[in-house]
């Protein structure tokens, strides 16, 4: 029953629906989302990282990422998934869920962190997840990646409040094989 809970809050969350109650105001800057790329000389394993500030308890967070050039730079493991570190902020049931060009939202990557048992991420401030771009298929020069439809979502599995976040970018200079200047 309780992956079945979680399962059904992904599809909702995917279709753009919210289960229970919903309230969709923009949070205020003591609750935000946050996107970053880290300094790296590897430029075929560039972390990004996807944070989240808050002072109410979130279950789950979401969010679309869209590469420079709309290209798929993000690293893929093996079994052809988005390669991607979990944060400390996870508890046991968190899970990820990773999704490049779907038939909804075409050259973007969609991030998902979901509990499977409606826990609360851990603290209030960090990274939620990691995840990785092939970057030395840029050419040097400054390259943009954007954050769009981000929203947070609480719920105890009776009732469940969707926060709506704004879009966000960060810009970031490949120079000479290296990430150098992030903005």
């Amino acid at each position: 029953m309780r992956k079945l809970f979680a399962i059904a809050i992904m599809v909702f969350m995917v279709a753009g629906l919210h289960a229970a109650t919903t309230d969709n105001d923009t949070l205020n800057a003591q609750n935000a989302v946050s996107l970053s790329v880290l300094p790296t000389k590897d430029l075929t394993r560039v972390p990004v990282q996807v944070s989240l500030t808050n002072a109410v308890p979130f279950t789950c967070l979401q969010c679309y990422l869209t590469a420079p050039d709309s290209a798929d730079i993000f690293l893929h493991d093996g079994d052809r998934s988005v390669a991607h570190s979990p944060s400390e902020r996870w508890n046991a049931n968190h899970q990820a869920v990773l999704a490049w060009n779907t038939k909804r939202y075409p050259n973007q990557l969609m991030v998902m962190v979901v509990s499977t048992r409606s826990e609360d991420f851990k603290g209030n401030d960090g990274p939620i997840i990691t995840v990785y771009l092939d970057a030395s298929k840029l050419d040097n020069g400054d390259h943009i990646l954007c954050m769009t439809k981000a929203n947070a979502v609480w719920t105890d599995r009776k009732k469940t409040k969707t926060y709506n976040m704004p879009d966000a970018e960060v810009t970031f200079r490949i120079k000479h094989g290296k990430v150098v200047d992030i903005r």
